[in-house]
């Protein structure tokens, strides 16, 4: 498991397992949660950092796992026992304990370990478990033990997807190029800083999931349709050019410019293609077309830009690039495709 996806799931543990050590293991709710954990860990092992990101909002595993704080606080009251004594601070400070020393310690969480801090500071101040529970109450501590903690999470994870595959790629820069899940985090780290309760942010947290969700469901099928479209054929032939692959890779080209209204030139004029393109594709070859004398993504680029002429057959690369066929459909709205890059980095729910 990758380095970046193994410290954020032990940022969601962390500040869940208070929770699930002070419940009973057979309960519904801890048993929900531990399968869903299971699944993210499982996913994690088999994906790298953004294609787990982009499986994950689809199954809808971030809004899930923020949904169960909640869930599993109501269990833990429901389940309290009735006393005929006052509780010490210590008693009711124990969970806060576990999750404290839970805390990964290659992650940075300051903001969250001063959080708990403050609140093992109110147990010695206190001297009855109602006491300390009123002190915290006054200072908004419930709220932001999970507000502090999630938005670090959201924090470090933005960091980590950004930096994924920088170890490898061909110019020592992260090679995930996903402005919407960009614009998620962000999102997500401001509405926690603002959130009021734990029901506004969690209402906050379920709204952007469902957002982030659908527009990595559209900017992967526009990826799909207008560029890998074209140079999975193409890149196929370059390495083995097959007549099979030149009549592919020569139909994908012609539905490009006649479908999408878009030629060879056209196509790298979209923004949100040529920064996909630059960082994910040459980005991810991890240096290996160096020995082809090929340096930059603009070599690449020339390079394919050859092949799709032999392919052709001296037929010319420029077609119909009608205007009214550069548009697309987004959320009920007419976009020029050379808007899409920011449209995925602000979008929001209608």
């Amino acid at each position: 498991m990758e380095e970046g996806l193994r410290g954020l799931l032990d940022g969601y543990k962390a500040g869940i397992d208070p929770y699930l050590n002070l419940l009973p293991k057979e309960n519904k709710i801890v048993l929900e949660v531990n399968v869903l954990l299971r699944e993210m860990e499982k996913l994690a092992e088999t994906n790298s950092y953004i294609e787990f990101m982009e499986k994950a909002t689809a199954k809808d595993y971030f809004n899930r796992i923020i949904g169960y704080y909640g869930k599993l606080s109501m269990e833990q009251s429901k389940l309290a026992p009735k006393r005929t004594t006052i509780p010490a601070p210590s008693e009711i400070a124990k969970g806060y304990h576990l999750a404290y020393e839970a805390l990964p310690t290659d992650t940075n969480l300051s903001l969250t370990k001063k959080v708990y801090e403050r609140v093992f500071q109110l147990e010695k101040e206190s001297k009855t478990g109602p006491e300390f529970l009123c002190k915290m109450e006054e200072e908004d501590l419930f709220l932001e033990m999970s507000r502090s903690h999630l938005n670090e999470v959201m924090r470090n994870g933005l960091e980590k997807m950004l930096q994924s595959g920088s170890d490898f790629s061909s110019d020592g820069k992260g090679v995930v190029s996903n402005p919407q899940m960009e614009h998620y985090f962000q999102k997500m780290q401001e509405q926690m800083k603002n959130a009021g309760s734990l029901m506004e942010l969690e209402y906050n947290a379920m709204s952007s999931a469902e957002d982030s969700r659908f527009s990595n469901l559209w900017d992967n099928t526009f990826l799909n349709s207008v560029l890998n479209a074209v140079l999975n054929p193409l890149i196929s032939w370059r390495m083995n050019p097959t007549e099979d692959l030149r009549k592919e890779v020569e139909s994908a080209y012609f539905y490009l410019n006649e479908f999408w209204g878009l030629d060879w030139k056209g196509l790298f004029q979209i923004t949100r293609v040529s920064e996909y393109f630059e960082s994910t594709i040459y980005g991810g070859s991890g240096g290996q077309l160096k020995s082809q004398n090929i340096h930059s993504a603009a070599d690449l680029k020339k390079d394919l830009e050859v092949c799709l002429e032999k392919c052709l057959k001296g037929k010319s690369l420029l077609g119909d690039s009608a205007l009214k066929k550069t548009n697309v459909f987004f959320r009920g709205k007419e976009i020029a495709m050379k808007d899409i890059e920011e449209v995925l980095s602000e979008t929001k729910l209608p």
